[in-house]
């Protein structure tokens, strides 16, 4: 986990800069992060990586990024796109797309809150974007033209995002079945969420696209009555309740067309014969609907009535800026809580308990949910942009560097200056006399050439010495080379005075 300030992300991923923690769930954790590039790109992405308990299993590592190669290979307005994938020092990752706005499920838990109903034309809207995104993996062939086969098995309104602008977009590939995966899943193991389940997934049996199809149909049931379609609290009660033909949406909202009962219980056929074969098959009965009901499954208006149910909110970027210029913390990165790893009783299924691609507890909450959701208290800042021209963590080891090297030449210098004068200064405070300190050494340049001294010698009238009396210090010859000291000494024939 990054420390405030730090991004472990350096050495696997340099271009990335966390600047929120969303959610964890029981195989990865997903943080709000930016990229930044030249010229003064930008942008906003969920970056999704594998947690350190599970980062050292073969099994899962596999999984993690069969998902990411996966999702990577669809390009489709209806599906969340996976723009990278690296490793970290001790894990993998990948980004994908940021989606502005909430899940289905939440849409559906708001509106049940508020006690209103969602429009027909606008549940037509979510349910046909879901299925185009749908039919396209389904049919979706490799480089060679081979068919992938792809299964998502874990359609549910969670899985679905809806943006603030009516955009609505598939995540979560995580555990959907396909031919290049490295890791398929054991015979009789069941992988998904019950509630959404088609009877032949529950019973372990192969699967094909028509079980997306059955999990499209409960949430269009769901999403035109507001009701759950099973209510049964136990799975045992689910399971008794697959066994039987599924209630008609009007049963339960009167003003819904017979149509749409027609389509849901063509969707819903306990055998998969029955069923749509495929999604686009469905869409073409949702469009059809519309049209007899005279309406139009518009995604501006779907944008609109999300503003109107959650109300207006910017992006999490843009608050977060606001907050970083409030309190003046535009400087740091965000402090990204570290998560508790689950125990493994409760998370031992990654894709059970946790409602969705990011796993956010009862609200289900994706790929979209904004930083103020996380549950943890510590509200993430961001840098203010421009701000970001390097990590943190190297301009922080650059500055202490330098700091480091300014003080070591100060250091040296203050022990040269103090050094240097010392025997002078020692022998100043003993005599008490002015010590002058000695002149500069003349550079090469501006020396000038004196022609040699000669030393005068002695001759024949010059005055011979008396011999020093007995107790007195003895005199020795003159040095020229030494300067004269202020001892009554001036031709410096004695030693220094002590």
């Amino acid at each position: 986990m990054p420390a405030p300030g730090r991004s472990d992300l350096d050495d696997g991923a340099p271009r990335y800069q966390l600047l929120g923690y969303l959610a964890s769930g029981g195989m990865a954790e997903l943080y709000f992060a930016r990229v930044v590039g030249l010229a003064g790109f930008e942008r906003h992405v969920v970056l999704k990586r594998i947690v350190a308990h599970h980062a050292r299993d073969p099994e899962f590592v596999a999984m993690f990024l069969d998902e990411a190669r996966l999702a990577a290979q669809l390009h489709h307005p209806n599906i969340a796109q996976v723009f990278d994938i690296g490793r970290m020092v001790d894990s993998y990752f990948f980004t994908m797309e940021y989606i502005h706005g909430e899940s289905a499920r939440a849409l559906f838990r708001r509106c049940v809150a508020q006690q209103r109903t969602m429009p027909l034309h606008l549940v037509l809207t979510v349910v046909a974007g879901a299925a185009a995104g749908l039919h396209y993996a389904h049919e979706k062939r490799s480089p060679d033209e081979v068919p992938l086969a792809i299964v998502h098995r874990d359609v549910s309104p969670s899985n679905v995002m809806i943006g603030f602008d009516g955009a609505v977009k598939v995540v979560d590939f995580g555990i959907a079945r396909a031919v290049t995966r490295s890791v398929e899943t054991r015979s009789g193991v069941v992988r998904g969420k019950l509630g959404y389940m088609a009877p032949e997934q529950c019973k372990g049996e192969p699967l094909d696209r028509r079980c997306d199809v059955f999990a499209l149909g409960i949430m269009l049931f769901e999403l035109a009555t507001m009701t759950r379609l099973y209510e049964a609290e136990s799975e045992h009660g689910i399971i008794e309740a697959l066994a039987s033909e599924a209630p008609r949406p009007s049963a339960r909202r009167p003003e819904l067309p017979a149509a749409l009962d027609a389509i849901v219980a063509r969707a819903l056929a306990r055998r998969r014969e029955d069923r749509y074969p495929t999604a686009a098959e469905l869409i073409l009965d949702l469009e059809q609907l519309a049209a007899q009901e005279r309406r139009t499954m518009s995604p501006l208006a779907l944008g609109a009535f999300m503003r109107d149910v959650f109300g207006a909110r910017p992006e999490p970027w843009a608050e977060l800026r606001a907050a970083a210029d409030a309190t003046g913390t535009g400087e740091r990165l965000a402090s990204a809580p570290t998560p508790t790893p689950p125990a493994d009783g409760l998370w031992g299924s990654w894709q059970g308990a946790l409602e969705g691609w990011l796993a956010a507890g009862g609200d289900g909450a994706t790929a979209a949910a904004r930083p103020d959701a996380s549950p943890h208290p510590t509200a993430p800042t961001v840098h203010r942009p421009g701000a970001i021209s390097a990590p943190p963590s190297r301009r922080r080891r650059w500055r202490w560097g330098v700091a480091a090297l300014a003080a070591g030449v100060m250091l040296a210098v203050t022990t040269r200056y103090v050094t240097r004068d010392a025997p002078a200064r020692a022998l100043a405070n003993e005599t008490g006399a002015a010590v002058t300190p000695p002149a500069p050494r003349p550079s090469p340049a501006s020396a000038t050439l004196e022609p040699p001294r000669v030393a005068p010698t002695a001759s024949a009238t010059d005055a011979v010495a008396p011999a020093p009396a007995k107790g007195a210090p003895r005199r020795r010859r003159a040095n020229a080379a030494k300067p004269a000291h202020d001892c009554g000494d001036p031709d410096g024939l004695y030693p220094p005075c002590d």
